[in-house]
């Protein structure tokens, strides 16, 4: 036995950049301009597309750009990569240089971008007398800081104070004002006192009462227009504010978003393409403006847009608009896919902008391309070894790995089950038509979360039919499973099995079933045994007052196994939780049809509706011999809910009054 062809393992990991380092850390360019080495490490499966581009490098708000990173050594998939950048005295002085790698240049060949490193800096000695200092400003001010415009468009002077040993070239524009959202540019920064080594510049903004209105309006200074003679960037200074009264009925409020969501919010795209659908309301006054853009959604650093808002619903001054996005299987792998509403998009009439809402997100699952696990190769002597969810999920889609040997080799998270087949979750590994028939041994490593939910299904469990097959050491931590007939935690039906169904476990799970539900198996039949293995959690099965759509009736609900057929045996093993069944309802077993129960027990509560209730099987077919019914406990207590006399501490009914050897 080997592995198939035809799986090949799509990448949605982005480059990862590692390494990252300048030489020398240490300079001193006095004596003339020195040239840094500066180098990364980038791998990827995919391999690492071309930079188009070098690291950024800052000194005094100025950047300065290395060389196009090149790679120098190994290859696309794992290699170094290389830039250079020559420090001119006359332009870096002494102190500290930060170097950023700018992760936008690595991209691997499916678009995905770096997450990128830290900076690092280089200490640089200079010391020449040039002028390294970048101009100061201050005494930022607005007149007036009060101001009522109710009558008429009002002028606001803002002035600040720059100062330089070199100069401060003039600048090219003027501050940026803020109401609402949006912005409006003062005049362009004129000197009108002082000179340019130690002067006030002065812009002038006008207040129109028609597009501004009552509250704060935000002035910020925009340093970048002022740079002394060595093209050196001023830090700024703080913001202020000017307090604005408009009593005029002009409708200054922005649009309101709200109830933003995206459907579905869990989306399995294993199978193909899918597409969310987006949805937001906006509601303003002044009638919302049709969006220019959709949603901005991300996943690894990479934007996909949806389609441009479209108003579906309602009206310009209060309607849904919705967008939509088709998730492609091959470019957005399993995780979270945030979705931004993108507020830009939403403006009213007087062209103000909505705040937006919080960003929302869209669990996705998906293991198209999924390969077979790495290691092993399938044989009695060198089995699969298994140690994700997507190698569970592997050996779950295709019946003809149901022959291989399987070891389990570190816990599993399955919680991204509960996404699978819409819904649906996890698919029973076997079933009626192709058995399981090979070996699957957990090695005492658990699996948690596990999710099935097909309330229509037969044979419904982690492994849904095993036939000569061997199933051992699995524990499972808090399942939620559902079907309709043999419906189990491990396995739904077990068949031919003699000694192989061996310390299995199941924790604080919770199963639902209809005809024959067992909190380990479904039905255990002939020649197939339960060794030291145990359930704790609930075993339910519908109660009759529920329109249930399946097939079956709510009997034989155990909590180990929902029925026993003739030479099976359940030994050594433990229930402790809760049973509820219509009727046959027993602690270990629901029914048992002759078989053997022995050295188990079951602590919790059982209850049934109808009859044929005990603690420890609700009916057996065993008739006086010591060999079906002993040395078992049971501390549970039985609750029947109609006036049944089938009802017993450890058998409801059997064939005749015999209880067995040693049961209390």
């Amino acid at each position: 036995m080997g592995i198939e062809n035809g799986y090949s393992q799509n990448d949605f990991e982005k480059p990862v950049l590692s390494a990252f380092n300048v030489s020398p850390s240490n300079v001193d360019i006095t004596s003339g301009s020195t040239t840094l080495t500066i180098t990364v490490n980038a791998s990827d499966t995919s391999g690492v597309m071309t930079p188009t581009g070098g690291p950024y490098t800052y000194f005094n708000g100025t950047q300065y750009n290395g060389s196009r990173w090149t790679l120098t050594s190994g290859n696309i998939y794992n290699g170094t990569y290389t830039s250079y950048l020559v420090l001119d005295p006359t332009e870096i002085g002494p102190g500290s240089l930060t170097i950023q790698v700018a992760p936008w240049y690595f991209k691997d060949t499916n678009n995905y971008q770096s997450d990128g490193v830290s900076n690092i800096s280089v200490n640089v000695t200079n010391n020449n007398s040039y002028d390294f200092d970048k101009p100061v400003l201050s005494s930022f001010n607005a007149s007036p800081s009060n101001v009522d415009i109710t009558s008429g468009s009002t002028t606001l002077t803002i002035t600040v104070n720059a100062s330089d040993t070199s100069g401060v070239m003039t600048p090219t524009g003027g501050p940026y004002t803020y109401f609402n959202g949006t912005q409006y540019n003062g005049s362009r920064w004129t000197l009108t006192s002082g000179n340019i080594y130690n002067g006030t510049y002065t812009s002038y903004l006008v207040l129109d009462p028609t597009e501004i209105g009552p509250g704060s309006l935000t002035i910020q200074v925009a340093p970048w227009y002022f740079k002394d003679t060595n093209n050196y960037q001023s830090d700024g200074v703080n913001n202020i504010s000017a307090n604005v009264t408009n009593n005029s009925p002009n409708d200054f409020y922005k649009p309101v978003l709200s109830a933003f969501n995206a459907s579905p919010s869990n989306v399995d795209i294993t199978s193909g393409s899918t597409t969310l659908t987006i949805t937001v309301n906006a509601s303003d006054t002044s009638g919302v403006m049709t969006p220019t853009g959709g949603p901005y959604t991300y996943f690894n650093g990479t934007q996909y847009n949806g389609s441009r808002w479209t108003l579906t619903s309602g009206n310009i001054y209060n309607g849904t608009y919705t967008s939509y996005l088709v998730l492609d299987p091959t470019e957005i792998g399993p995780g979270s896919l945030t979705i931004q509403v993108a507020p830009w998009y939403f403006k009213d009439t007087n062209n103000y902008q909505s705040d937006g809402v919080s960003n929302i997100s869209v669990n996705v699952v998906n293991l198209s391309g999924s390969a077979a696990p790495s290691v092993g190769n399938g044989s009695s002597s060198n089995p699969f070894q298994i140690d994700s969810f997507s190698d569970l999920w592997w050996i779950s889609q295709d019946s003809s790995r149901w022959a291989y040997h399987y070891i389990q080799t570190a816990d599993i998270d399955a919680s991204t089950s509960i996404n699978l087949d819409y819904g649906k979750g996890f698919s029973p590994i076997g079933n009626v038509t192709t058995n399981f028939t090979g070996s699957y041994d957990g090695q005492n490593y658990y699996i948690d979360n596990l999710h099935i939910s097909r309330p229509q299904g037969n044979e419904i469990a982690l492994f849904g039919f095993v036939n000569y097959g061997t199933v051992k050491n699995v524990n499972l931590f808090q399942p939620n499973i559902t079907g309709d007939i043999r419906v189990g935690s491990i396995v739904g039906e077990l068949i031919n099995n003699s000694g192989q169904f061996i310390g299995n476990h199941v924790y604080e799970g919770f199963l639902k079933g209809n005809t024959t539900t067992g909190g380990l198996v479904g039905r255990l039949g002939s020649n197939s045994h339960i060794h030291a293995s145990s359930y704790t959690g609930t075993a339910t099965g519908y109660p009759s007052s529920q329109n249930f759509s399946g097939g079956g009736d709510p009997r034989n609900i155990g909590g180990i196994v929902g029925k026993m057929k003739a030479g099976s045996v359940v030994r050594t093993s433990f229930f402790d939780g809760y049973v509820f069944g219509f009727r046959f309802v027993g602690g270990i077993v629901g029914v048992n049809s002759g078989s053997e129960i022995s050295d188990s027990y079951s602590v919790g509560t059982i209850t049934a509706e109808d009859s044929y209730i005990g603690g420890i099987t609700g009916n057996s077919g065993y008739n006086n011999n010591d060999t079906g019914r002993v040395h078992n406990f049971t501390s549970s207590v039985i609750t029947i809910l109609s006036n049944s006399s089938l009802v017993g501490p450890v058998v409801g009914g059997q064939t005749s009054t015999y209880e067995g050897a040693d049961n209390f």
